[in-house]
């Protein structure tokens, strides 16, 4: 049940994004984590250890290749347990706890070193320098943490309260207590991505581009032991009452207690997934699980304003009847004008709404018509990269600085990269308006 409970995952990553390769990883990276902890196993045997390594590295290979963020939450969840082992190896092999606690340590700077080398490698550079900046206080952000109500989402009390009980009676058994460790790890790194910039931030939450999403996600991740754990020790502080032996052991559970506990799971259920509601005419309660389904709601409503809205595929279509056909248009992708090589086969200059990230994946020709198309009638350079590309004309969706709700674009809309396309306007020199409507238009380019 709490493997699903979580809305920060995996639901965040189905409205978020969507992420879906992030989402792949995170399923499958318990798989080797389960084969790496058999290795450990008391009585194993070398060819027993050696099957469990072979598929251990075959799940690695499955993360790497679904999402490399993946493999350092499964480092988060598997750093606690080398620890522990470090320990209780030595233990058991009759070292003392001073030599055996020494031993722990040294296992756990060598995960740090190895952590900050990681760090370090060229080919992540882009991926621990990628920053969300930060939007809260410190306090602010602890309080959504230990609420469970993680970046842009509704508090869950019922389902922290299970995991802080989970955490707090793990931290008394020896053998399992590690298990808080990783949880804790990610609440952290939550906390200081969201509440302040620097070196640390980028350490602790860099490998998942100091996303808030992402970072929320591991944090469900890693607390899905820790509620289901606090499950147990709910159903064995129900049963105390009634003088019956411990439902954390469900091979003893006493025939008369199970409509109890199935009553206890449902009322439990009830209260993590329930949707938003209203309790006579003035108080509404608004749910983790109804906020998700209302954002889910909102993203999918074919009838609310979007980016490119009904005007605007309206004029578009009017606009490609009233070009030649196949002929090259510039476009300022964010607008919506982007859907229109998919949606009807538009031969738009700018099929993506980002820029490509490295500066020589860009032609040059495409940088200065971006910058400077407004100057075509005043500068050589750009009639010759125009001419270059072959386009004829521009088609705006939003022209003009006037902000509305009704003006709409993608997140990866930056204005200041788009200058020479959203200064044009009707009066500007080498384009002719061919159709126009509101803030809509569509030129044609030449002298």
């Amino acid at each position: 049940m709490v493997t699903l409970a979580f809305t920060t995952f995996p639901w965040d990553f189905l409205s978020f994004g969507p992420l879906y390769p992030n989402l792949l990883g995170n399923v499958i990276l318990f798989l080797p984590t389960v084969c790496f902890m058999r290795m450990f196993e008391d009585g194993l045997g070398a060819g027993g250890r050696m099957g469990w390594g072979t598929l251990f590295f075959v799940g690695c290979v499955a993360l790497v290749l679904s999402h490399s963020g993946a493999v350092f939450t499964m480092a988060v969840l598997l750093a606690p347990f080398c620890v522990w082992q470090g320990y209780r190896l030595s233990r058991a092999a009759g070292r003392s706890p001073a030599f055996s606690c020494g031993l722990a340590c040294t296992v756990a700077l060598g995960v740090a070193f190895i952590w900050c080398v990681c760090y370090k490698l060229p080919f992540l550079r882009s991926v621990v320098l990628f920053n969300w900046p930060a939007t809260v206080s410190i306090p602010q952000a602890v309080a959504d943490a230990l609420s469970l109500a993680f970046f842009e989402h509704t508090a869950q009390p019922v389902l922290a309260f299970l995991v802080l009980a989970g955490a707090a009676s793990l931290t008394r058994k020896a053998g399992a207590r590690w298990l808080v460790a990783p949880f804790g790890f990610s609440c952290v790194s939550f906390v200081v991505a969201m509440s302040s910039e620097g070196l640390i931030k980028r350490l602790l939450a860099g490998f998942w581009y100091t996303d808030p999403h992402r970072l929320a996600a591991n944090a469900a991740l890693m607390a899905i032991p820790l509620a289901a754990w606090g499950m147990s020790v709910v159903f064995e502080w129900a049963a105390r009452p009634l003088e019956r032996r411990s439902l954390a052991r469900p091979a003893e559970l006493d025939p008369s207690l199970r409509p109890c506990s199935l009553a206890l799971v449902a009322a439990l259920s009830a209260a993590i997934f329930l949707p938003s509601y209203e309790l006579g005419d003035h108080l509404s309660v608004q749910t983790s699980f109804g906020s998700q389904e209302e954002r889910i709601n909102a993203q999918n409503d074919t009838s609310a304003p979007n980016v490119l809205s009904s005007d605007e595929i309206a004029f578009s279509q009017e606009a490609l009847l009233a070009v030649p056909e196949g002929s090259l248009i510039l476009n300022s992708p964010n607008d919506g004008s982007a859907f229109l090589y998919g949606l009807y086969g538009a031969n738009v200059y700018y099929r993506r709404f980002d820029l490509p990230s490295n500066e020589r994946s860009e032609s040059a020709d495409s940088r200065l018509m971006r910058e400077s198309l407004d100057k075509f009638a005043m500068d050589q350079s750009v009639q010759d990269a125009v001419e270059r590309s072959g386009a004829t004309y521009l088609l705006l969706l939003d022209q003009g600085e006037e902000a509305s709700d009704a003006r709409r674009h993608f997140w990866s809309y930056y204005p200041e990269q788009w200058l020479g396309f959203e200064s044009v306007s009707d009066e500007t020199p080498g384009f002719t308006v061919v159709l126009a409507r509101g803030d809509m238009r569509l030129y044609r380019i030449g002298l």
